[in-house]
């Protein structure tokens, strides 16, 4: 019975070390991150929130017909016009492109991957390619991640490279 104690209390303190160990992530702060989920900004993502229901968002947001509105002042949830424009952008290709995407960053390599790099003009692939590989955890921290989140997790990557911020010709949309 004293084995089995001291072996429990053993495992538990080897355990709170490895704990302690782990690496502690400093918070970036974010280029973009858009606050709406699929239905877009507006009141509906004011109240539904970014994972609420999308479709309930979605018809708050065309009952109501806010979305005008917010997009001209600013305001519910909606972001200004360079980096709507440059997020839609990669947004429309991974829509049907994420789950290569992911396929091609564990490679390093990939058409995937040259395509956002095409899309966000950054013209050193190589550096881009070697950027998104080392960041994979970054970009898809969870399973069932959105194609927006995915777009926000890249822009947010890139803008952390000094070198891939200032040759991406998109990335200007984010400074």
């Amino acid at each position: 019975m004293r084995y089995l104690i001291l072996c429990l209390a053993g495992l538990m303190a080897f355990s709170n070390v490895g704990l302690a160990k782990k690496k502690k992530r400093r918070k970036k702060k974010a280029a973009i991150s858009r606050q709406y989920g699929m239905a877009g900004c507006g009141l509906g993502s004011v109240v539904m929130g970014k994972k609420g229901g999308q479709i309930s968002a979605g018809t708050t947001n065309g009952t109501l017909s806010n979305q005008l509105f917010g997009i001209t002042m600013g305001s519910l949830n909606c972001i200004d016009s360079k980096k709507k424009v440059a997020a839609n952008k990669v947004d429309s290709y991974l829509k049907g492109n994420t789950g290569m995407l992911a396929i091609d960053m564990v490679r390093g390599q990939g058409d995937y991957m040259n395509g956002v790099a095409d899309i966000l003009g950054c013209a050193d692939k190589e550096r881009f390619r070697t950027v998104l590989k080392s960041n994979y955890d970054e970009v898809f921290p969870e399973k069932d991640r959105t194609y927006m989140e995915v777009t926000d997790s890249i822009v947010n990557v890139i803008m952390d490279d000094k070198y891939l911020r200032g040759n991406c010709q998109t990335m200007s949309a984010f400074s």
